[in-house]
C-alpha cells in the first residue's frame, strides 16, 4: 500500500509537506508516515503504520493489525510507561521514539507482545532488562475485545521502522455549528482507486478513516453505486448522483460517540447515498459535544507556485548537503534511513524540553 522511501526521497517529501503547510490553514501540519515491519513466532502482525505531527511534535495516529483486530496505540506513544531501568524519566514523545528505534540505555531487549482470549486482546512494544529481576524501560500498549476465537492466541518478537512515502493529494475543510473541525487530510490515488490515508482531528482526538473510506456503507439514493474507495471519494469530492446534501456529523456522546461524513437525498422520505464513519472517543460532560455542517476537498497540487520557489531551492539545497551521506552504492539502507530519522527526531525533541 505505501512505497519505501530512499534517503533523497525523504527529504524530498519533507520539503513537499513543508509547501503544503505554507497552504493558508493555521491547522495545517506537516505529517510524516513510518511502517513496522515485524519478526518472530506466533501469530505475526498484518501491519504497523504510524503518523507523525513534526509541526506540533505528536504522534498523530498509531496503528497496528494483529490477530484480525486493531490496536490504536495513539495514545500510548504520546505518553508511554517508563520504568526504571534506564534511570526513569518523562512519559515523553522522545522516549517512544527511543522505544521504536532501540535507542534506549544498554542492557536491554526490544519485544513486541500480543495476546487475544476470548474476552480481551491486548497488543506492546517492550523495553526490558536482559540483567534479573527483569526492569521496563519503556512501553507502549493498547487493548481490544476479545477476538471470540475458541483458542487463545499469541505473538511475540522484533521490530523495524521504516519511513514510507505517502504523498498528501489533500486537503479537508470544515464548516459547520458545534464542534467544528481543525482539519483533514487524504491520500487518494485515482489509478489504483485506493486511500492511503484518510484523517481528521476533531474535538482533541486525531481520527484514521482510511479503512471506512475504502469500504463505505451505501444505501439505495444512488443505484448503480457499489461499496468501493471510488464511492468514498466520490463522497469526499460531492461527486455522487444529483439531489443529495453532504454532511459531516460527529459527537463524543458515552458510552461510545461516532464521526461520519454522509449524504442523502434532499428528498423526503430521505434516502442514504454513501456514508463511512468511525467511533470517537466518549467525554465526560454531560450529553457529550456534538457538531455537524459541511466541508471543502482542496487538492495539493503537484507544481509549486512562484512564491514557493524559495523553499524549493532551499529544500535542493539540503538535499545537496545530505548526499554526502550516502554510501558508495548510491543510498543507505532503509534501516539506516530509518535510525537517523530517529534520533533527529530524538535530538530535536530533548533539545525543546532543555529550552
Amino acid at each position: 500500500m505505501f512505497l519505501r522511501k530512499s534517503f533523497a526521497g525523504r527529504f524530498a517529501l519533507t520539503l513537499g509537506l513543508t509547501v503544503s503547510a505554507t497552504l493558508p490553514s493555521p491547522a495545517t501540519a506537516a505529517m510524516e508516515l513510518y511502517s513496522i515491519a515485524f519478526n518472530g513466532v506466533g501469530t505475526m502482525p498484518a501491519s504497523g503504520t504510524f503518523l507523525y505531527d513534526t509541526t506540533h511534535a505528536s504522534f498523530a495516529s498509531f496503528t497496528v493489525s494483529w490477530a484480525g483486530q486493531s490496536f490504536d496505540l495513539t495514545a500510548a506513544a504520546n505518553a508511554p510507561a517508563v520504568g526504571s531501568a534506564c534511570g526513569g524519566g518523562s512519559p515523553s514523545v522522545a522516549a517512544t521514539w527511543s522505544l521504536l528505534g532501540h535507542g534506549l540505555c544498554d542492557g536491554l531487549y526490544y519485544r513486541w507482545f500480543g495476546n487475544s482470549s476470548g474476552a480481551s486482546s491486548s497488543f506492546s512494544f517492550n523495553a526490558s532488562t536482559l540483567a534479573l529481576p527483569e526492569q521496563l524501560a519503556a512501553r507502549i500498549s493498547a487493548e481490544a475485545s476479545g477476538s471470540g476465537a475458541p483458542l487463545p492466541e499469541f505473538g511475540t518478537g522484533d521490530w523495524t521502522v521504516s519511513a514510507t512515502a505517502m504523498p498528501l493529494t489533500h486537503l479537508i475543510h470544515f464548516s459547520g455549528v458545534g464542534e467544528v473541525p481543525a482539519i483533514g487530510y487524504a491520500s487518494y490515488d485515482p489509478s489504483a482507486a485506493h486511500f492511503g490515508l484518510v484523517l481528521v482531528s476533531w474535538n482533541g482526538q486525531w481520527l484514521d478513516m482510511t479503512e471506512a473510506a475504502n469500504m463505505p456503507t451505501l444505501g439505495t439514493a444512488c443505484p448503480g453505486e457499489v461499496s468501493s474507495p471510488g464511492a468514498g471519494f466520490a463522497l469526499l469530492s460531492h461527486g455522487l448522483c444529483d439531489g443529495l446534501y453532504y454532511r459531516w456529523f460527529a459527537n463524543d456522546n458515552a458510552p461510545a460517540g461516532s464521526f461520519a461524513f454522509s449524504a442523502a437525498t434532499l428528498a423526503l422520505p430521505e434516502q442514504l447515498a454513501v456514508r463511512f464513519g468511525v467511533a470517537t472517543v466518549a467525554g465526560d460532560l454531560p450529553g457529550g459535544d456534538f457538531g455537524a455542517g459541511e466541508w471543502t476537498l482542496e487538492a495539493l497540487s503537484a507544481v509549486p507556485e512562484p512564491s514557493r520557489v524559495l523553499l524549493l531551492l532551499g529544500g535542493l539545497c539540503l538535499l545537496a548537503l545530505q548526499g554526502r551521506l550516502v554510501t558508495g552504492r548510491g543510498r543507505m539502507d532503509q534501516r539506516s534511513v530509518a535510525e537517523l530519522r530517529v534520533r533527529t527526531n530524538y535530538r530535536r525533541l530533548t533539545a525543546r524540553q532543555r529550552h
